[in-house]
């Protein structure tokens, strides 16, 4: 049975898409490692879950602190390149580019392939938390590194079309798919839900459940929805980050705050919205590539969309005609006319949620992933095979 390590920097609680990825490739009949980094200590250092390996190594860090973390991310390296040296594994499969530098060095040393699995542009997403010149360096690095790796993955087609212009073979996109949700289940969980949260069935509901970071357009749908208290619109929030301040000054009677939603629970609430958003700001570089979990967990309950015309997720939203695209420089104002617009004519969904189902099945299910899954690995081994 072939061996797969899989790298990561988080705890692992479980990451959607490495535990995705690693589900799949289980199925595949691979023996699969997670190595991860549980910076606060609070997880089990091993434990085995559904028969996929988790290795938590305890270095004491934060999030989101750049350079003052550099001397725990260096000994995270250092456990990294002892688990490749110490583990009988044939594949290393490093997601995003701060487990890439000891993986490489690691496979290399040791005679393991490499797959280099890329959740976003790197160094644009970290480009304000470190100075401008660390940016640089990071950037030039994993271009140098692209190029040596076995095969590459990321998670959409913008961001494989920027590494194909670095390497040319061996890309695959595998996108954030999730599994469909039987119509009946999220028909009740709708119902569950408003009523656990105290939303009228009648009302036209928007979610959003995901992180508050700084470049995503959170307060602007607060605001709209803050302005339309009279017309039965409602505001469904899940997450933490930078902008959760700034987001519970504004909540009121028709704006809900859940807190942290786990992973497990976001198509259960998911359920009991009209309408999925998703919005960001086009100053962020890293933005332009998105195509974001929130589009697929929309998807997979049949919820249409609002984004705003920013990153892959708004040209996915306009050509499969699963939601609405309102302009990155106007988002408050153009939130507020399309809620209003819809509160008074909530059948204009109905298509739309038909199209998220037969376009999500269609085209962004998980058997999809598995086939690609698949193509790429079988390339590694074959490359394994004739000893390139």
């Amino acid at each position: 049975m072939k061996k797969v390590l899989m790298l990561l920097s988080n705890a692992y609680l479980p990451d959607p898409r490495v535990e995705m990825e690693a589900t799949i490739l289980r199925d595949l009949g691979y023996e699969v490692t997670i190595f991860c980094w549980d910076r606060e200590g609070s997880q089990k250092p091993n434990e085995n879950k559904d028969r996929i390996l988790i290795k938590r190594t305890n270095v004491k860090a934060t999030y989101g602190e750049g350079m003052k973390q550099l001397k725990s991310m260096i000994v995270f390296w250092i456990n990294i390149f002892r688990e490749i040296k110490i583990g009988k594994y044939n594949i290393v499969h490093a997601h995003d580019f701060d487990t890439l530098p000891p993986a490489f060095l690691g496979s290399k040393i040791f005679g393991k392939k490499l797959i280099y699995d890329a959740h976003e542009l790197y160094p644009e997403m970290i480009s304000f938390h470190v100075p401008r010149w660390v940016v640089r360096l990071i950037s030039i690095m994993e271009k140098l590194l692209v190029k040596r790796v076995d095969g590459l993955i990321t998670v959409g087609q913008r961001l494989a079309d920027y590494y194909k212009k670095i390497r040319r073979n061996n890309v695959e996109v595998i996108g954030n798919y999730k599994n469909f949700y039987d119509e009946q289940v999220v028909k009740r969980n709708r119902e569950a839900v408003r009523e656990k949260l105290g939303i009228p069935q009648n009302a036209l509901v928007v979610g959003y459940i995901g992180g508050f970071s700084k470049d995503r357009a959170i307060i602007p749908l607060v605001k709209a929805v803050k302005g339309l208290s009279d017309k039965n619109v409602y505001l469904m929030l899940g997450g933490k980050g930078e902008q959760l301040e700034d987001i519970q000054t504004n909540i009121q009677d028709n704006i809900i705050y859940l807190g942290y939603v786990n992973s497990k629970e976001i198509s259960y609430y998911l359920s009991g919205v009209d309408l999925v958003y998703y919005g960001l700001y086009p100053d962020f570089s890293n933005n332009y590539y998105s195509t974001p979990n929130s589009l697929f967990n929309a998807l997979s309950v049949g919820k249409p969309l609002i984004t705003t015309s920013v990153g892959e997720i708004s040209e996915i939203v306009s050509k499969e005609k699963i939601g609405y695209v309102v302009n990155s420089n106007n988002i408050e104002e153009e939130l507020k006319i399309l809620l209003n617009r819809l509160s008074d004519e909530k059948q204009e969904l109905s298509l739309l949620k038909e199209n998220c189902l037969l376009v999500g099945k269609d085209k962004y299910s998980l058997n999809t992933n598995k086939k690609r899954l698949m193509k790429l690995y079988d390339s590694i081994n074959n490359m394994e095979m004739k000893g390139k």
